[in-house]
């Protein structure tokens, strides 16, 4: 999401994996190898749209942020440990990486909890306090707990229900 020159407006583009598309044969989607094999792509595209966005002339880049939904959400730490620019991170309905995402432990290289340690800019977390995907004990609150952003700059923000912030 960037904000616009103008009083408080904002444009946002966004990054899909599915506009990935390769003839190369990846791991298993839910393997640690196939996260390991497109990380670094998925890093690379997220600083490319850094890099334009720094090059547009309308875009304000001191209200650079990013926002993340669901596993994108799960990847944020890693995006805004590595790429300084951004000034701030949304994380909505996400958390750290377990069972459901990966059938089995991802390696360090990837895994976000390595990452959130790193992050310095201010996060807002955004959950359903019930979320049977990111579950709120082992997923969502150890993320928040691990990320290095200031106490008073970091924030999470949970809701009823599950795998909506807009209640049951």
């Amino acid at each position: 999401m960037a904000g616009g020159r103008t009083g408080g407006t904002y444009r946002k583009f966004s990054l899909h994996s599915s506009s990935h598309r390769s003839t190369r044969q990846y791991a298993r989607k839910d393997s640690p190898a196939y996260f390991r094999e497109r990380a670094f792509q998925w890093v690379s595209d997220l600083r490319e749209s850094v890099e334009f966005l720094y090059s547009r002339p309308d875009i304000d880049r001191e209200r650079i942020g990013f926002h993340g939904f669901s596993i994108g959400a799960m990847w944020g730490p890693l995006f805004l440990a590595l790429e300084p620019r951004p000034k701030a991170g949304v994380l909505l309905m996400g958390g750290l990486p377990g069972p459901i995402q990966t059938r089995e432990m991802l390696p360090p290289e990837v895994n976000s909890a390595t990452f959130a340690p790193r992050v310095r800019v201010p996060v807002l977390m955004i959950n359903g306090r019930d979320d049977v995907i990111f579950i709120y004990e082992t997923a969502q609150v150890p993320l928040f707990n691990l990320l290095g952003s200031p106490a008073n700059k970091k924030k999470h923000k949970t809701y009823p229900g599950a795998r909506s912030v807009f209640g049951r």
